[in-house]
């Protein structure tokens, strides 16, 4: 598409998001991963990662 809207980036720029949910047997719990890429430059250490 030739338009584009206010404060975001053309498709082809954009980072895809990806993520991945894991049910427990009972259905109390869930754990949800989800990793974008981060610039080197604004990188945390890996303990702050969560």
């Amino acid at each position: 598409r030739s338009e584009r809207v206010a404060g975001q980036m053309p498709f082809m720029e954009q980072q895809l998001n990806r993520e991945c949910s894991l049910f427990t047997e009972d259905g109390k719990y869930v754990i949800v991963g989800s990793a974008i890429h981060i610039p080197d430059d604004l990188r945390p250490h890996f303990y702050n990662i969560h």
